[in-house]
């Protein structure tokens, strides 16, 4: 499981919306199964919620308190060209 891949995960969901693993996979350099592994391993870490009506992802409380700390930053500082679009 890639860090990165966790990190461009939050990166897309920090803005404070709901992504579809599919969205999210079409938003970043990552394959569905990339996708979500990352997804799954920031779920289990308390950092995602799945919003199960709409089959979407949004950070958690927790997550919301950890990007805003000097490591959650500092994993947020994914290059843009990291990113697709």
């Amino acid at each position: 499981m890639s860090t990165i891949d966790q990190a461009l995960v939050l990166r897309i969901l920090q803005p404070g919306g709901q992504l579809t693993d599919r969205q999210i996979a079409a938003n970043t350099a990552l394959s569905i199964r990339r996708a979500r592994r990352a997804l799954r391993t920031l779920h289990l870490n308390g950092l995602l919620r799945e919003v199960t009506h709409r089959h979407a992802w949004e950070l958690s409380t927790c997550g919301h308190a950890y990007t805003n700390t000097p490591t959650g930053q500092a994993m947020l500082d994914v290059p843009r060209s990291a990113l697709v679009g």
